[in-house]
């Protein structure tokens, strides 16, 4: 019999020392289990054939334990992405939680390169992507559907969903030492919002080239420059927050895609209803190198993204539905229109995002519009509406109310979509004086045939002028600064729905400081696929403190309703309600405990009056 051949020379290491290091509880365990089973059967068979674990000796760690031992790291506070921690987890499996999962007991000294040896399989064979399913379900698999899939199987199916995401990116430092002193910015978003993008991409051109020229860094595949020994990482610019001042950084950007409340807008500008709120699940995230092309990893993720219906948990290659929104800040709006905001509205996706300063200078494309804001604008608006000020971030409550009432003004003089749109992306736009939102004030000068609203405002036209030159056919380039719904950019439905992407803000507080410390020092793994792979296991935990943090807020919902009750009582000045009285309390006890001992209580046979009343109902029937 011949000698097995190893893989490598045998390594001496010091056994893990499980000090401190506690048990998963049942739960833990349980939720864990539970995620790595809503991947599917299908999945797991097709990654055991994949890494050919299902061939030659019997391997001692499955894939499906490393996989659970990954998982279980998101219950230690501010935890780390280390095999360290994963092998301590799987050591400190009692025997009947082993058994469970179907892993035998693994010497403590060689646990760590065991699932050293299975995590990079699994990478190897995440990166590199297979296939499950067939027939018409087949599912492409690789890391970004790896990620995403952990994510959405942790959001609780009893939860309220909704088809409407906000999209950010953060920032994500590498751990690899510099191997260059030159580090210049030379990625594809430029640092300022209000700059141009076809004159940044020229300068960034000559960056590399004088990079290249000088033989200062080596370049990758993607003909960026590597500044540090993470081959992948490559230099991006961040703004500044809490944690660091903005400027230049070397590692990657993290795109998230958080679910928020959807609304619906029935055309006046001052008004919105925003949906059922719903909780912050990140529910798409594309990880990239820093300064690559944003739209290229997050338009395709939203396009493919199925909401599943109400109640139903989130399965591979189910269907589902679609989104209807996505709201964006300009860090993406300023970009490529047929790569971003042309390709979601094709898929049937409407976008709210903010102007950049040069996204609002006028266009001359037709000669009786103005084009202001993006928008096609009637050429009689008075001139006071014509060049508003945007809201800043220093104003008062009362300045910013009045720029957005000047915005809801001006709204009235819009053009309007006539019709849908015709063979070529073009589209017919009707005036607002004949679609009769405004009317001529002389009623000679009026057009027939044109139905005018009730509270129409009267206008005083020059003399031998008419409202338009009838409907006018433009071509989709020309307003792509349309926001979704028809709402009007600056406008109070507008703010409202755009207010909505802040709450993309609160899972990168979790991701930064409140649940993990996403910095150079959370991994030390370099590369991209690794990096993808143990951000899926990080997003699954964020996802569980978020549905924790949901059900509690919820539980305390009623102390809350009548708290904010008594208090629109108290601001309208009725008296305040007197506390109940201690014999009232306890009768409400009382109450209580006797509604939950008779529903606990196991049923008796009728005895007495009831059986005479049991006997009288049966003969009756």
């Amino acid at each position: 019999m011949s000698a097995r051949i190893l893989k490598h020379a045998p390594r001496l290491r010091a056994p893990r020392d499980l000090t401190g290091v506690r048990t998963p509880t049942t739960a833990e365990l349980d939720w864990a289990i539970g995620i790595v089973d809503s991947l599917g059967e299908a999945f797991h068979e097709a990654l055991v054939a994949k890494i050919r674990e299902n061939r030659g000796r019997h391997a001692s760690v499955r894939a499906r334990n490393v996989l659970i031992g990954w998982l279980l790291t998101t219950y230690e506070p501010a935890a780390t992405a280390a095999h360290t921690r994963v092998a301590e987890n799987l050591l400190a499996l009692s025997a009947e939680q082993r058994e469970r999962i179907g892993l035998p007991a693994i010497p403590a000294n060689r646990a760590y390169a065991r699932v050293w040896d299975k995590t990079n399989e699994i990478i190897k064979a995440l990166d590199e992507g297979f296939t499950i399913g067939s027939g018409a379900l087949v599912a492409p698999v690789d890391l970004d559907w790896f990620v995403d899939a952990l994510a959405r199987c942790a959001i609780p199916v009893h939860l309220p969903t909704s088809r409407t995401r906000a999209v950010d990116g953060t920032d994500w430092e590498t751990c690899g030492t510099f191997v260059s002193s030159n580090r210049q910015y030379e990625g594809y978003v430029p640092t300022d919002t209000d700059g141009d993008v076809d004159d940044h991409l020229k300068e960034i051109s000559k960056v590399r080239k004088e990079l290249r020229k000088g033989k200062l860094v080596s370049f990758g595949a993607d003909d960026r420059p590597i500044y540090t020994r993470d081959c992948d990482a490559r230099a991006g610019h961040r703004s500044a927050n809490n944690r660091h001042s903005s400027g230049l950084y070397i590692g990657y950007e993290l795109h998230l895609s958080v679910q928020i409340p959807d609304a619906s807008y029935g055309g006046k500008p001052d008004q919105v209803v925003l949906g059922q709120e719903v909780p912050g699940f990140i529910t798409m995230a594309r990880l990239t190198p820093a300064g690559a092309h944003r739209l290229d990893a997050v338009v395709p993720g939203l396009i493919a993204e199925q909401v599943p219906s109400p109640g139903t948990p989130w399965t591979p290659g189910a269907s589902g539905t679609s989104l209807e929104t996505v709201v964006w800040d300009r860090g993406y709006s300023i970009l490529d229109y047929t790569r971003g905001k042309g390709a979601l509205r094709a898929a049937g996706v409407g976008i709210v995002f903010d102007l950049a300063t040069r996204q609002r200078t006028l266009q001359a494309i037709y000669p009786s519009i103005d084009f202001i804001d993006g928008v096609p604008f009637s050429k009689h608006m008075p001139q006071e509406l014509r060049d508003l000020p945007r809201p800043e971030r220093d104003d008062t409550p009362e300045e910013r109310a009045a720029k957005t009432a000047a915005f809801d003004r001006r709204a009235i003089w819009r053009f309007t979509p006539h019709g849908t749109a015709r063979d070529g992306a073009r589209r017919r736009w009707i005036c607002p004086f004949c679609a009769g939102r405004l009317a001529i004030a002389d009623r000679v000068a009026r057009k027939a045939n044109v139905t005018i609203a009730v509270n129409a405002t009267l206008v005083e036209l020059p003399e031998g002028e008419t409202c338009c030159d009838g409907i006018v056919t433009l071509p989709d380039d020309a307003v792509h600064m349309e926001q979704a719904f028809g709402m009007l950019w600056g406008t109070t439905a507008h703010t409202v729905v755009y207010g909505q992407r802040a709450l993309v803000e609160n899972a990168n507080n979790l991701l930064h400081d409140k649940y993990a410390r996403l910095d150079r020092g959370y991994t030390k793994l370099m590369g991209l696929a690794k990096r993808k792979f143990v951000l899926a296991f990080l997003l699954a935990g964020v996802n569980r403190k978020i549905a924790q943090a949901w059900e509690a807020k919820e539980s305390a919902r009623e102390e809350w309703q009548r708290k904010t009750t008594a208090y629109e009582a108290q601001l309208r000045g009725e008296p305040a309600a007197a506390p109940p009285s201690a014999d009232v309390l306890r009768q409400r006890r009382y109450r209580e405990a006797k509604r939950a001992r008779k529903a606990t209580a196991a049923p008796t046979a009728p005895t007495g009056r009831s059986r005479t009343a049991a006997r009288v109902a049966a003969s009756r029937q």
